[in-house]
């Protein structure tokens, strides 16, 4: 069984494989820009801690970090996608 970090490096990997070198070479130089303005450190990180927040569900329903909390642990996943 792989672990989650090993997964990701595969995704990675299979990613930078299929993607055109020129296309490429603009992310990582955007990624690199964010990294040396600065920027990139300020990003949450593993284990950080987030404010209350409230959200929308599909519905149109609003509700809060702390509602969900009240049910239990609660994880919260950033998905850029893929453009």
């Amino acid at each position: 069984m792989s672990t989650l970090k090993a997964t990701l490096e595969k995704i990675h990997t299979d990613f930078e494989e299929t993607v055109p070198d020129p296309i490429l070479e603009i992310m990582h130089r955007a990624t690199n820009g964010l990294i040396v303005s600065g920027l990139a450190g300020q990003a949450v990180h593993e284990g950080s801690m987030m404010p209350d927040f409230e959200l929308k569900d599909s519905a149109g329903n609003t509700f809060s970090s702390e509602q969900l909390l009240e049910k239990g642990p609660l994880i919260v996943s950033f998905f850029r996608g893929f453009w």
